[in-house]
């Protein structure tokens, strides 16, 4: 799963000749960051604890890079600790991407903590990748019954 997530990213950014940061949101035991072996930090932890913090400065010193079009900031962030998601940190962390970059690629997870919830309604487009098990089918049927945010397209896809 985590493969197809990395290389949508990697194509939308050389497809589209432009930068594509992929955001990866503190799932530890699934690391983007071992797969493109980079060093990252806990910014994105603090991103959302203290959004008022958060400008165009910070983002730019908390992206790693995995290459000229594709930058990561993940969360380093233990199994048993959840991230301290501040209401409204999600969206202005988003806004403060998308006018930085051309595509934003943030993979939720499988779980849906409040902070992937708030991504999956601010989305634009919600992409969901699931593998050929009934527990998959299950839980997209979940998933296809949130509602959506208001600049959201009308539908979702679905990459097996």
């Amino acid at each position: 799963m985590r493969t197809c997530r990395l290389l949508a990213a990697l194509s939308l950014g050389l497809l589209c000749q432009a930068c594509t940061p992929t955001v990866q949101l503190a799932m530890p035991n699934e690391p983007i960051n071992i797969n493109l072996n980079l060093n990252v930090n806990n910014a994105l932890g603090a991103a959302l604890a203290a959004p008022e913090r958060v400008d165009p400065l910070f983002i730019e010193r908390s992206m790693s890079t995995a290459g000229e079009r594709l930058h990561v900031l993940a969360g380093l962030e233990a199994l048993s600790k959840d991230l301290d998601n501040k209401p409204g940190s999600a969206n202005l962390l988003i806004q403060i991407l998308r006018a930085r970059y051309n595509f934003v690629v943030a993979d939720a997870g499988a779980s849906l903590s409040t902070l992937a919830r708030d991504l999956l309604f601010i989305a634009q487009q919600r992409v969901i990748v699931l593998d050929p098990s009934m527990i998959s089918i299950r839980n997209l049927e979940k998933l296809l019954t949130l509602p959506g945010g208001p600049s959201q397209a009308p539908r979702t896809m679905v990459v097996l």
